[in-house]
């Protein structure tokens, strides 16, 4: 560029800046004003795209009146306009207020807010039900209805053992 000359001028338009919280909780309500779902993280951003990131997730999902799940990740993501809640990094996902200690252990999970089922995200995981541990290849978990598939099963379950 000569001195003198005029600037050259970029014809995109210019990056919207990110929008970030340090230690911020993120909360969904149904519709009667109850609370659905609520996402605490060390560090929540939302990129250029909508895409809602988490680092150091805790989140307490609470279906109906006596029916709430927590669970915890290193990193999650809700991309823009989702219902999906992606998670990655030892992932644990448990009912809260269980007599029995219940719940799954993974790399990564997505957990659908709308249809109310947590699923693998092609990792493997473990589930555990009192002393009893099992190990499946995949899952989903219908968590309104406290239904489970998973395939490709090991594991051994103790007659008595709680």
């Amino acid at each position: 560029m000569k001195r003198g000359s005029a600037p050259l001028v970029n014809a995109t338009s210019p990056i919207a800046p990110s929008y970030f919280l340090s230690d911020a909780v993120i909360t969904e309500t149904h519709p009667d004003g109850s609370p659905g779902i609520e996402v605490t993280a060390s560090r929540i951003e939302q990129n250029n795209a909508g895409t809602i990131l988490l680092n150091t997730v805790r989140a307490r999902y609470f279906q109906m009146p006596g029916k709430e799940w927590a669970l915890s990740a290193d990193k999650g993501s809700l991309p823009a306009d989702s219902r999906v809640l992606q998670l990655q990094g030892s992932v644990y996902l448990h009912p809260v207020n269980q007599a029995i200690a219940t719940g799954l252990r993974t790399e990564a999970l997505a957990l659908d807010t709308e249809k109310q089922v947590a699923y693998s995200v092609h990792t493997p995981a473990t589930f555990q039900f009192g002393s009893n541990t099992m190990h499946a290849t995949s899952f989903r978990a219908d968590l309104k209805n406290d239904k489970l598939l998973a395939h490709t099963v090991t594991g051994t379950l103790k007659p008595d053992a709680r």
